[in-house]
């Protein structure tokens, strides 16, 4: 899953923080134990040398209520010129955290529950389209692009019998194929252009199928059906954006499961996926990491990976099991780092995707897997199961 929406937003240097907390307000002093919350991660920051400008900046965000409720999360990056990253979490994290830097697993958490999909309500004449960001909570972001129209505008059948009536009919039915000719060539342009991940499409039966027929190939690859909506007033609003919730639940799973399904199409075939953390460690310090898998257990309090240390150099893509590792690449003076903060560190810096999935849905030497963009003789593979530990594959 690209987070790169994301992460690009975030400035360079060494004042960036990211902050992870359960945003829960369960009483009405609620709010006052989540700044209490947020101030023990500041003196923890502090203690690794942030400035008060940069933590100042978070702890005005986090004095802003995120209205919602029940148990949720929140993430905030800051640097010292402000805050530049501000999502709400589905579930609250398992322990609150501080971070210097990019916290590249709690924002690939945000992107899990964020959809970014074209909507189009359709009638018989053309349609109005949104381009909207939407996440488990809220539309994040949303661009109004408009309506697109026909310009056919013989638009109802006659049901008197005739000859006359006929052509009219015949009229009507090539307006409709018209204007929704007109409405699948711009949701070709958008969809190539903005590339949302999901067109949906809703409105009148018939002309909704017309456009579904007329969709180019991008656009027809992303495309679904949703009922209830309408381009004119009346439409149960409720009704239809509970649909739409549901529509986008359905779609976020789907996508995890297709990267599942990517990582053991390759890994029963020996091909382009690897796991255990030597190997996927490995893999980063080569560029070969197109998507990078960690189960949601590795990632909380006292897990494997959080717990277990790795050696980095000054550029994310240098990364070793071992300092020696790192001294035979020619790096000086390699430092100790946490194994998740440096694995998907490294996995954003090639331009990797991160999608974290449930311990339910896969088996994972140490937790982490990855799908390479390529394999060859010196891609290690056959020690992860036996070298892991992971007695799951036992």
């Amino acid at each position: 899953m690209q987070i790169d929406w994301l992460t690009s937003q975030v400035p360079s240097g060494d004042e960036v923080v990211s902050v992870t907390f359960d945003a829960t307000r369960e009483t009405e002093n609620g709010y006052q134990a989540v700044v209490t919350r947020w101030r023990d991660l500041r003196r923890t920051l502090e203690g690794r040398g942030i400035g008060a400008r940069t933590l100042d900046h978070v702890e005005e965000q986090v004095r802003i209520p995120t209205h919602v409720a029940g148990k949720h999360g929140r993430t905030i990056v800051a640097g010292p010129d402000g805050v530049v990253v501000d999502r709400v979490l589905a579930d609250p994290p398992s322990d609150d955290t501080g971070v210097v830097g990019v916290d590249i697993v709690s924002l690939a958490k945000v992107a899990d529950g964020t959809v970014s999909y074209l909507l189009a309500e359709i009638d018989r004449t053309g349609a109005d389209l949104t381009l909207q960001r939407h996440s488990a909570f809220e539309y994040e972001t949303g661009d109004e692009l408009g309506s697109v129209e026909g310009g056919h505008d013989v638009i109802n059948k006659v049901r008197r019998a005739g000859m006359a009536s006929r052509r009219l009919q015949a009229r009507a039915e090539d307006s409709w194929e018209r204007n929704a000719e007109a409405v699948a060539v711009e949701l070709d342009r958008i969809v190539t252009e903005r590339r949302p991940e999901l067109l949906l499409l809703t409105g009148d039966v018939r002309a909704v199928a017309l456009v579904r027929e007329r969709l180019g190939g991008e656009a027809a690859e992303i495309v679904s059906v949703l009922d209830g909506g309408s381009r004119s007033a009346g439409v149960n609003e409720h009704a239809f954006d509970r649909k739409l919730h549901e529509a986008l639940d359905v779609f976020r799973a789907h996508r995890r499961e297709e990267v599942l399904d990517r990582f053991r199409q390759e890994e029963g075939r020996e091909g382009t996926a690897t796991q255990s953390v030597d190997d996927v460690v490995s893999a980063l310090a080569r560029g070969q990491v197109a998507e990078l898998i960690l189960r949601e257990d590795t990632t909380g309090r006292n897990s494997q990976l959080r717990l277990r240390s790795l050696w980095a150099g000054e550029s994310p893509l240098e990364i070793a099991t071992t300092p020696a590792l790192l001294a035979d690449l020619g790096v000086e003076s390699p430092r100790e780092v946490r194994a998740d903060l440096a694995i998907s560190r490294a996995a954003v810096e090639q331009g990797a995707g991160v999608t974290i999935v449930d311990e339910a849905s896969a088996e994972l030497a140490d937790g982490v897997g990855a799908i390479l963009r390529w394999r060859d003789a010196s891609t290690p593979h056959e020690h992860a199961y036996k070298d892991s530990g992971d007695t799951a594959r036992a």
